[in-house]
């Protein structure tokens, strides 16, 4: 699956304001961060389980 940076844009957007943090990342592993999140996210819609996306804010 390809994840376009305009697919990401609104995801990018938000995650400063949910995640500080990301602030002090290169733009690169935000984008990487954002399409994990993604993934993940939409795992957690399918199975209706959030451990995916815990795991991957743990990590």
């Amino acid at each position: 699956m390809s994840h376009g940076l305009g697919d990401m844009e609104p995801l990018l957007g938000l995650l400063p304001k949910a995640f500080p943090w990301v602030r002090s990342l290169p733009e690169a592993d935000v984008h990487t961060f954002a399409v994990e999140l993604n993934d993940a996210m939409r795992a957690v819609a399918s199975l209706s389980d959030s451990a995916a996306v815990a795991q991957l804010l743990i990590a």
